[in-house]
């Protein structure tokens, strides 16, 4: 049991992957002052705010046990055994999944500001944060959390050889799909407008950087000491879920 907790533990610290990239990279052109930077800040977290983020987690611990269980006989014995120790798997590892967002958040909104402020004015950025905020934008921001928090698309990142850790390219294109087919022929007009601007193209040409950075990001999150966590996390919860159980299995008040 233990063993397998370690291999969740494992795939648990790379389990709260952001969305994918778009596009490509344009040169870098901007001068940086506190006033760009700070719009640069106001359109990472309005690209992905905590609260958008914090939506990939529920599904992610489904997913996570779901695997264990059905991977490991020993695991599903268990569970059969004493009925809810799925369930005080889940509780075990979900505060510790909210506890590294928090922690790492601001590090993620910090190298998306950086890739922003360098890569767009302050006035483009202005241009994007209308865009994002307008009636269009927020169905595209909506379909893309809808596409991020899905169960299909954590699935897939383990299951889909070579993919990168977001929604496969399948995934993405039936997220694009859905979006246009939300929109009124207008929609769909202001949505082309933008993105043959000057602002919309360099905002969809950053994306490729935008990839690099999510990568770092998750690879920086795996820290042993998370690792460490979740591993004594749940196998405590284990443990003592066992433990309140009585001789048939059944949970002793």
């Amino acid at each position: 049991m233990v063993r397998c907790l370690r291999v969740l533990a494992a795939i648990a610290v790379t389990g709260l992957s952001p969305l994918p990239a778009l596009a490509q990279v344009v040169p870098a052109a901007t001068v940086k002052t506190p006033s760009h930077e700070e719009a640069a800040r106001d359109l990472a977290t309005t690209l992905f705010s905590k609260s958008r983020m914090e939506k990939f987690i529920e599904p992610t611990v489904d997913f996570l046990i779901d695997r264990l269980l059905a991977s490991d006989p020993v695991a599903a014995d268990l569970n059969r055994q004493y009925p809810g120790l799925d369930q005080a798997l889940r509780n075990s590892l979900r505060p510790i999944l909210q506890d590294d967002l928090d922690h790492r958040y601001p590090q993620y909104v910090t190298m998306l500001t950086e890739l922003y402020a360098s890569r767009l004015s302050t006035a483009e950025i202005g241009q994007v944060k209308i865009f994002l905020t307008g009636e269009v934008g927020q169905i595209l921001l909506g379909v893309w959390a809808d596409t991020l928090a899905s169960h299909a698309a954590v699935t897939a990142q383990y299951n889909e050889p070579g993919n990168d850790g977001g929604p496969t390219q399948a995934q993405r294109s039936e997220g694009a799909k859905t979006a246009l087919q939300r929109m009124s022929t207008r929609q769909l007009n202001d949505l082309k407008r933008f993105f043959e601007s000057p602002a919309g193209q360099k905002f969809q040409a950053s994306d490729l950087e935008k990839k690099a950075i999510e990568e770092k990001w998750i690879v920086d999150s795996a820290s042993p000491d998370l690792v460490e966590r979740v591993d004594r996390a749940m196998t405590a919860a284990a443990e003592a879920h066992i433990a309140s159980a009585g001789a048939d299995g059944s949970l002793t008040q």
